[in-house]
């Protein structure tokens, strides 16, 4: 057989493999490992482990080495037969965690699990034997078979992993669709004793409090900006704002002689500065808030934040207690006229 045909043959047994084939696949199909290893040498296939290689139609990706692992584990099997197989075996605990984007688990080895057992001599891939794991608990993901999140979650809470680590991995998992707390909860409710909670619920709730980040913090601080803005009748208007602000910056490069779009924005600035001065003096302890703003030099609204920040630090309480609002002043000469 040609090296073509082989190449084609090939390519044909691994299409739902990811373009991943195996020494032993190949040799079901009249291939031999002396052809593979010259096709190696030539570049054509890529040897990424003992009796395994990628095609030119692999598809690589952060899960690849899971799959690797996972056609290891079977090489003589083709993805139909191992999925079809009472006691094959599925990803779980740590990879599958990293398959479902919760966590930031960093594991040492591949982890699976099988309902019966299974061994293996390849050191970078941990099995978990004789797992009880009923068709909800494990899913198809790409092809892969994984532990469901709800399982996946339990799996680590019974191996004890630190705290710090699973609350963040709960609190990923709750942002998904589809997850729910009450699922959640039920799952955790053997393991909560464990790490010092009543139950699931409460393991949750301690979870969501231990893994509030900063991108937690941030929302919390967006949410907060947004009820504002409701509150003093500027909804609607910051990002309109912003959205013509960068529209405008877009073009600005092109436009000949910028002093009209200069002065537009330099009274449009005014004007917001006047609004932010008003809620300063509304809410006092927003100005507090201002020096952590992190604002590049060239934004247009960065000269402004930091005047503000010193019209901010310069307002004491008994400052407060003296000088008339602009608000107020403009209703006092109203009534004056």
């Amino acid at each position: 057989m040609s090296s073509t045909k082989t190449l084609e043959l090939l390519e044909s047994l691994a299409a739902d493999q990811w373009g991943i084939i195996t020494t032993a696949q190949a040799k079901s199909e009249g291939i031999s490992r002396l052809q593979l290893s010259r096709l190696s040498e030539r570049g054509v296939l890529t040897r990424t482990r003992q009796g395994l290689y990628h095609l030119p139609s692999a598809s690589f990706g952060p899960l690849t080495d899971i799959r690797e692992a996972w056609v290891a584990l079977r090489p003589s099997f083709f993805p139909g037969e191992r999925l079809s197989e009472e006691n094959d075996v599925f990803v779980s605990h740590e990879s599958a965690a990293i398959i479902h984007q919760i966590g930031d688990l960093i594991p040492h080895k591949h982890t699976f699990s099988t309902r019966a057992r299974k061994q293996t001599r390849h050191e970078d891939i941990l099995i978990y034997n004789y797992r009880n794991a009923n068709e909800e608990d494990v899913l198809l993901v790409d092809g892969l078979p994984v532990t469901s999140i709800e399982r996946t979650i339990a799996d680590l809470a019974d191996e004890k992993i630190e705290f710090n680590y699973l609350a963040v991995i709960v609190t990923d998992a709750l942002r998904k669709e589809g997850v729910r707390i009450a699922a959640l909860a039920e799952c955790l409710d053997a393991s909560a004793p464990v790490y010092g909670y009543a139950n699931g619920q409460a393991f949750i709730e301690a979870c969501q409090a231990e893994a509030r980040s900063d991108e937690d913090r941030e929302e919390i601080a967006h949410r907060f900006a947004t009820s504002l803005a409701v509150d003093l009748g500027f909804k609607g208007i910051s990002t309109t704002l912003a959205e013509t602000l960068e529209a405008l910056s877009k073009r600005a490069g092109s436009l000949a002689g910028g002093s009209v779009l200069e002065e537009a924005h330099a009274t449009q600035t005014e004007q917001i500065n006047k609004q932010i001065r008003k809620v300063f003096l509304q809410y006092p302890g927003i100005a507090n808030l201002l020096p952590s703003a992190d604002l590049p030099p060239s934004n247009p609204a960065a000269k402004a934040l930091r005047e503000l920040d010193l019209t901010a630090s310069a307002i004491t309480p008994k400052a407060q207690a003296t000088p008339e609002t602009e608000a107020h002043q403009e209703s006092k000469g109203a009534q004056q006229r």
